[in-house]
């Protein structure tokens, strides 16, 4: 006659059973990316920002990050619940990343280099080591495995903004802490 599992056991079980729903979401949404996408549709990209701080209200209460948003942004040509999608994980990312930073800092914003409009995503959380940089963005990377998630944030990221004809990367110095990703989305319109 086999015991009946303890409470710790199913505890464990569940986080496992929740982890592994979650990954199954996370791959399906992954794949969805090229193939069922809204139609795009003129945005301003702060409506973006609001949509996407909006649903991450909780989050940002409970760590009191203090959330910096700049003006002064174009509207856009895109999936608008993709960019959202977007904006939502990389400031996730950048709350679960804090580091010892207390509160975190996030800013988002726009600047303009080299003749191109670039978004972009900063904290002042751990930072990013060189030979991680593009390591990030692939499919099940986790950094730091002491950290909850499925290691697809980026990876989706990556590819909803490659499927919006832009690019993405990180510039990062760890001896300074913190961490910018930088977006392109070329069909902005000024």
């Amino acid at each position: 006659r086999r015991a009946r599992p303890g409470f710790r056991e199913r505890r464990v079980s569940r986080r496992a059973a929740a982890n592994m729903k979650a990954l199954l979401q996370g791959v399906l949404e992954l794949s969805r990316v090229g193939r069922i996408l809204n139609p795009p549709e003129l945005t301003p990209f702060k409506d973006v920002i609001n949509h996407a701080l909006s649903a991450l209200e909780g989050p940002i209460a409970r760590s009191s990050a203090e959330m910096v948003v700049m003006d002064n942004f174009p509207t856009i040509l895109v999936d608008k619940l993709r960019m959202v999608q977007v904006i939502q994980n990389l400031v996730e990312n950048a709350l679960k990343f804090s580091g010892n930073q207390k509160p975190p800092y996030i800013e988002i914003g726009i600047l303009h280099r080299d003749g191109e409009e670039l978004f972009y995503v900063k904290d002042h959380g751990k930072g990013i080591k060189p030979e991680f940089k593009d390591r990030v963005f692939q499919l099940f990377c986790q950094l730091d495995p002491a950290t909850s998630g499925t290691g697809l944030g980026l990876a989706l990221v990556k590819k909803i903004i490659e499927h919006h004809n832009g690019r993405i990367w990180i510039e990062s110095n760890v001896e300074e802490a913190g961490s910018t990703f930088l977006f392109s989305l070329p069909q902005t319109d000024s």
